[in-house]
């Protein structure tokens, strides 16, 4: 049985298991092959093959202090790699905390990870709670608008708030939802 190779199935089995960083440079090849990396179909391709190789490098310096909180994503090991190396390597998101609220992560799905600064309570816009979307392959942050729905003042002291994120597969788009609970 004689199958023909096109092509373009050959370039995108070759792409699709390269890293996200020389794939965002070979969007500048040419139209072409930067409309076949943006392609969902390329997208679902690729992640669902980096899905059995994700391990996630997050900095965290605590209190100031010169420690941090370090776990792994395989695109920052590779071999001949130290973990200082490694970990030098990972994205510096630059997020601060305050001393009333501090950076949390509130999930991950596809590669998108949610990461927010929850205020309990807040008179000042300043120090409103600050939610953050990343996709740490491609370093893309959003940061997203203020909710308007918080705590009524009457509750802020026992006002508890969390976050979950999702994806709709059937509309691929993603969800964030805030939970807002007293008592």
């Amino acid at each position: 049985m004689n199958m023909e190779v096109q092509p373009e199935d050959l370039l995108r089995e070759i792409l699709v298991r390269l890293p996200v960083k020389s794939l965002l440079r070979f969007c500048y090849v040419s139209k072409t092959w930067c409309d076949l990396i943006n392609s969902p179909y390329f997208a679902d391709m690729h992640l669902s093959r980096a899905k059995s190789h994700r391990v996630f490098l997050i900095k965290q310096c605590l209190n100031g202090e010169k420690k941090a909180l370090l776990s792994f994503h395989s695109d920052y090991l590779s071999p001949g790699r130290s973990i200082a190396g490694a970990a030098a390597a990972a994205p510096d998101l630059k997020l601060r905390s305050t001393h009333r609220a501090r950076i949390k992560l509130y999930g991950t799905c596809n590669g998108i990870v949610c990461l927010a600064k929850l205020v309990p309570w807040s008179h000042s816009d300043s120090d409103k709670d600050k939610i953050y979307l990343c996709n740490l392959a491609t370093r893309q942050f959003l940061t997203l608008p203020p909710s308007p729905f918080g705590c009524p003042d009457t509750f802020e002291d026992v006002c508890s708030t969390s976050l979950g994120l999702g994806f709709n597969p059937s509309t691929q788009d993603y969800k964030l939802v805030k939970f807002i609970s007293y008592g």
